[in-house]
């Protein structure tokens, strides 16, 4: 056991599954074919998603993570680098972020807040993996 016997021992909450990766609520954006996967080991939750966008998007934001991110991401988030396969724009570097208290993903334009990128039918198929801190 970690920390001593009057210590809780993170690994003992350690979890593995699947979660469907879905529109965050975009009244037009359809994923047409998905996969997520999860990691969780105390609070700290590892994913991996690929998804494909069957019609645009007009939000920058995919949803259904499977545990809320933490709401002060100070505790910790991290990418590991994600590829996102297009047949255009290809100098676009697409930044994704978690959404604080959420279990949304937000994207971003070269790593810049006032610059979004919609999910859309142009750059079509995305995998991407990282983590994240959940407050559970």
């Amino acid at each position: 056991y970690l920390g001593g016997t009057g210590s809780a021992n993170a690994l003992d909450d350690y979890e593995e599954g699947t979660f469907t990766v879905t529109n965050a609520g975009d009244a037009t954006g359809v994923i047409t074919q998905e996969s997520g996967e999860y990691t969780k080991i105390g609070r700290m939750v590892y994913i991996r998603i690929v998804f494909d966008v069957g019609t645009n998007f007009t939000s920058r934001s995919i949803g259904g993570l499977p545990f809320q991110v933490d709401t002060d991401l100070n505790g910790g988030s991290a990418w590991t680098p994600m590829n996102v396969l297009t047949e255009s724009n290809n100098d676009e570097q697409i930044i994704p972020k978690f959404a604080n208290g959420t279990t949304n993903i937000h994207f971003d334009k070269n790593n810049t807040n006032n610059s979004y990128h919609l999910p859309n039918t142009i750059n079509n198929f995305y995998r991407l993996s990282g983590w994240y801190i959940t407050n559970s």
